[in-house]
């Protein structure tokens, strides 16, 4: 399949770094101004001269949700990414974006960071984008894990085990799709009505039954929301629409990790996602609920990082400095 991305000098060009005065002072970021003039924020955690995994957050989610791989992105010698994507935190918004317009941003900002080859790892409605990068640069992605990840449309539909039932879940979509983007629309009054003390933890019992889980989830769906609800938004609609790529469309390895009581994203759309993928390593995790990469983290980095140092060998690149370690390490 022809990839997006024509090039990484094309978008080096037109994009710079700049630090970016966020919506408050306590939470300013990084940023670059892409090709077509919107800002993409991201920052950084683990460790700075460890491999690159570029961590894609939940929907929704800010850059700060990659917070949650930091200690254990120092023990992996990784070095973590995290970038919001449009409408989300300071990055803009954008316009009728698809899935698959998300990798052009992917590799203009690695570009501007000097690096040619990187792990992703997405998390819920971040891993959508993780398949849709692997699928439109994979000359550059040598790792790619999913974890509690949204499948497409013809996933839910298929939980239904009758030719009726699919029908009748396909003929009433538009009618779930108006009252999910009414709910979204909602949530930025929600989040901030309540203390993270007092926050509903239906999200995942086991992982937001901890307070300072709680406040790191709070913190992370604040920032996301600050300037509304308009990138949630339309990011919930594609989740309710066909993809632009097929889930056969993805030939690389993909870990997979999946709790069978995940609420959010129930077990089945998990197992229709391995099973559809050419090539998948699923992780089924009894007791486990939507937050599970909270404590799995390393067991994540660690099958990413992984792979990229088994395609790193193999396929003998030319790396950037941030490359060199993996490259190295394999060699």
């Amino acid at each position: 399949m022809h990839s997006r991305y024509s090039g990484p000098l094309i978008a080096r060009k037109r994009c710079y770094i700049a630090h970016v005065k966020a919506h408050d002072d306590n939470a300013a970021a990084h940023g670059i101004t892409l090709p077509d003039g919107r800002r993409l924020c991201y920052e950084e955690y683990g460790d700075p001269g460890g491999f690159p995994v570029f961590y894609f957050h939940g929907s929704p989610g800010s850059r700060l949700e990659g917070r949650l791989a930091h200690e254990a992105a120092l023990r992996q010698h990784a070095r973590i990414i995290a970038p919001e994507r449009p409408g989300y935190g300071c990055s803009d918004f954008q316009r009728g974006r698809q899935f698959d317009d998300w990798p052009a941003d992917v590799a203009a900002l690695a570009d501007v960071l000097g690096i040619d080859q990187f792990a992703v790892v997405g998390l819920s409605g971040g891993g959508p984008h993780v398949l849709a990068c692997v699928v439109a640069i994979p000359e550059r992605v040598i790792g790619a894990a999913v974890v509690s990840s949204a499948g497409p449309v013809d996933a839910y539909h298929a939980r239904s085990k009758s030719t009726v039932g699919r029908w009748l879940r396909k003929a009433t979509m538009p009618v779930a799709r108006f009252f999910i983007k009414g709910g979204v629309r909602l949530l930025p009054w929600a989040i901030k009505r309540k203390s993270a003390k007092d926050m509903n933890t239906y999200v995942d019992k086991k992982v937001l039954g901890r307070l300072e889980e709680r406040e790191r989830f709070r913190a992370d769906v604040v920032e996301a929301l600050r300037p509304g609800a308009k990138g949630a938004v339309h990011e919930f609609d594609l989740h309710t629409r066909s993809w632009p790529f097929s889930l056969s469309d993805v030939g690389a390895m993909i870990h997979l990790w999946h709790g069978d009581a995940d609420t959010v994203v129930p077990i089945d759309i998990g197992r229709y996602v391995a099973n559809h993928l050419p090539r998948c390593q699923p992780r089924i995790l009894t007791g486990e609920g939507h937050l599970l990469i909270v404590d799995h983290i390393v067991e994540v980095l660690a099958a990413v990082t992984a792979d990229a140092r088994t395609n790193a060998r193999d396929r003998n690149p030319v790396v950037s400095k941030s490359n060199e370690a993996v490259a190295q390490s394999a060699g």
